[in-house]
């Protein structure tokens, strides 16, 4: 597999399969990139091994089904995107929030459920795309010969 589409981290594991960027001066895969092994306990807990993730508590489980990572960084800042783009110009600010959205839900997708905020991020996708067909077509409405302001005719 080439660098430019690395697989996801939960694939084949392999030192070919690894993406420039994950690799350690080693050459070889990390850990946190290889298949977890079938024969070690399912506690619930991320490997100790993995990058950005707390040392295990023990004496702690969690109970929830959500992510313990919080939210993928960028997805509220795609919300903020797309409610400026509904508000102000959604011809500049709702690609940027489309930009942000898609780069949040990439990184939900390669953390292997240690971050959420997928919602989130979609939401402010969703915004900023209706605000960028919005200013689409009203640029397009106007300079078709349409106007907003309606005359009215004064008798007199």
């Amino acid at each position: 597999m080439s660098d430019s589409t690395p697989p996801f981290p939960g694939g084949a594991g392999g030192p070919d399969d690894v993406p420039w960027w994950a690799k350690p001066d080693s050459g070889e895969a990390p850990g946190w990139w290889k298949e977890p092994d079938p024969a070690a306990p399912a506690s619930g807990q991320p490997p100790p091994n993995r990058p950005f993730s707390p040392a295990p508590n023990p004496g702690y489980r969690q109970s929830t089904g959500r992510p313990s990572g919080g939210t993928a960084k960028g997805a509220w800042a795609a919300v903020a995107w797309g409610v400026a783009a509904l508000l102000c110009c959604g011809l500049i600010f709702g690609p940027i929030a489309i930009y942000q959205g898609s780069q949040a839900r990439y990184r939900i997708q390669v953390s292997n459920g240690r971050v959420g905020g997928n919602g989130i991020a979609l939401f402010g996708m969703l915004l900023g795309g209706i605000a960028l067909l919005l200013s689409i077509f009203s640029i397009y409405w106007y300079a078709s010969g349409h106007r907003f302001v309606y005359v009215t005719r004064t008798t007199g």
